[in-house]
């Protein structure tokens, strides 16, 4: 299974060796999602505690990758924190987990094997998350009905 990762970064040539303690008790001046995000804004309300002008706590921050975490539409999460005045911009760097979402045999198919046949050949299941070695697996299953 893959894990969130939880690493602060500290942006700015001031603030390079910085602890995460710095910035604990700063109030929130931006959350930023650099990359975007695939959750509805108000699911994203409901698994994100994070506000604008709260103070930021580190442990708001893990149940904040927590939550969007559990939300299975993240593959990794990395969380950036930069001074900002007075404040911080906290950034919520992720990678988007994909799934699979149809599988569609093109082409001319005989009668056996037919195109269900091939697509079960595959042995994908819609829903379940992507990986690239899986699809050397099922290509090579479906040469094999083939032949």
């Amino acid at each position: 299974m893959v894990r969130a990762a939880c690493i602060w970064f500290f942006l700015g040539a001031s603030v390079v060796n910085a602890q995460p303690s710095a910035y604990e008790g700063k109030p929130i001046v931006a959350i930023q999602f650099p990359n975007g995000q695939p959750l509805d804004p108000a699911d994203l309300a409901r698994v994100q505690p994070l506000k604008l002008g709260e103070p930021l706590h580190s442990e708001d921050v893990a149940h904040a990758i927590d939550g969007m975490f559990g939300t299975g539409r993240f593959s990794d999460i990395v969380v950036e924190a930069q001074p900002a005045g007075d404040g911080v911009i906290v950034r919520f760097v992720t990678t988007n987990a994909w799934f699979l979402g149809g599988v569609t045999v093109q082409g001319r198919a005989i009668e056996s094997p037919n195109r269900a046949q091939i697509e079960g050949a595959g042995q994908f299941s819609l829903g379940t998350p992507f990986h690239e070695a899986d699809v050397q697996t099922a290509v090579d299953s479906m040469r094999r009905l083939l032949e």
